[in-house]
């Protein structure tokens, strides 16, 4: 009997032992990995600016919305959205040049003119990202960012590359997802490349936008002058709802 206990005790022991060992990644990196995975990052199409309208279908907090917009951007921090009603005039515009923002309430004739912070876009739009980013998700622009493992091409020839702030799905030549994530937690929001279709997924708040590109011009110069942020002739100063 004691020998039973004494056995069972010697097995249980060994359970927790490897059950607190933590496996080693799936596809941790060799350094030529890493140099074939970072030349291939590197050669991705990347846009120096975008000019087109958008189809844009927004889901989240309870409403659901389609419109059109026109959509101007310009890195590292230049953005224009100028959304329009149904006969194609302008209705709301958003204006970031990269140091202040304006709001425009065409339907109110209404202003607002405030720095250009990383709560912009949450304050105007009520989207939880930052002008900058959001800038750099349409141009299809990486941040620089370690990258820590990579796993096997999929039945979609996708592979995921794990990198220190973010994920990404990479096809041979282009990038399908970019997830963006803080240490230690899941992915805060995430972008799926379908062009001309885009998908960002936001957590928190839950928010669904999709949006189908048009008239898409990446060739177009663009100057700082069409970001202007001067309020229109006319508009008064007042409070964003």
């Amino acid at each position: 009997m004691k020998k039973n206990l004494r056995s069972l005790l010697i097995l249980l022991l060994l359970f927790s032992f490897f059950g607190c060992v933590k496996a080693p990644p799936r596809t941790a990196l060799d350094a030529e990995q890493s140099r074939s995975i970072a030349e291939r990052l590197k050669n991705l199409p990347q846009d120096s600016s975008l000019s087109a309208f958008v189809q844009v279908k927004v889901q989240g907090g309870g409403r659901s919305e389609i419109f059109d917009a026109a959509l101007l951007v310009l890195p590292p921090n230049r953005l224009l959205i100028q959304i329009l009603d149904e006969l194609g005039q302008e209705r709301l515009k958003v204006v970031a040049d990269g140091s202040q923002v304006l709001f425009y309430d065409a339907t109110e004739a209404m202003y607002s003119l405030f720095p250009q912070k990383p709560e912009a876009l949450k304050k105007t739009l009520r989207l939880p990202i930052e002008i900058e980013a959001l800038v750099d998700r349409l141009l299809r622009r990486l941040p620089p960012s370690s990258i820590l493992s990579v796993e096997a091409a999929d039945a979609e020839n996708c592979s995921w590359v794990q990198r220190e702030n973010d994920r990404l799905c990479l096809e041979e030549k282009s990038l399908r997802v970019f997830e963006a994530k803080l240490p230690q937690e899941k992915w805060t929001y995430r972008v799926n490349y379908q062009w001309p279709q885009v998908e960002v997924k936001f957590r928190r708040p839950k928010i669904d936008l999709v949006m189908e590109f048009k008239d898409i011009d990446r060739s177009r110069r663009l100057l700082a002058a069409n970001f202007d942020t001067t309020p229109p002739p006319g508009a008064v100063s007042g409070k964003i709802r």
